[in-house]
């Protein structure tokens, strides 16, 4: 009994390990801090401009990087509806935009920024 006890626990440090390993940086950024439909986002000095850009290539557990305020209005994989898309734009409480991200491998994601007051996403231009 013990020794399973002690197999079990062992597998199940190393699958937790696993994952953790298999986490990775992404890097997203404004166009005017260098964020760039061209780049790969997998280092920082090669930010993405749109989330949509990294699709491909996040997983759970990802953690993604974020200088400057990225306008989500204008990433080009946006839907203005509930049903299609992964990024899904929607009207809130008086009138202000709101978004979400539709699909599992976005799930247990880190987004970081360093500066509150200049790092993150805008659904609208005037939508802060």
């Amino acid at each position: 009994m013990r020794t399973s006890t002690k197999l079990w626990a062992t597998a199940l440090l190393f699958s937790f390990s696993a994952f953790s390993l298999s986490a990775k940086d992404l890097y997203i950024a404004s166009t005017s801090n260098g964020g760039s439909t061209e780049n790969d986002g997998l280092t920082e000095a090669t930010p993405v401009a749109f989330l949509s850009q990294l699709n491909s290539s996040i997983e759970p557990g990802d953690v993604i990087h974020v200088k400057g305020m990225i306008m989500m209005s204008q990433d080009p994989e946006k839907k203005e509806d509930r049903v299609s898309g992964y990024i899904q734009l929607q009207s809130g409480k008086d009138g202000h935009q709101g978004f979400y991200i539709a699909g599992d491998k976005w799930a247990n994601v880190t987004f970081v920024g360093e500066n509150k007051a200049t790092d993150g996403f805008d659904s609208e231009w005037q939508g802060r």
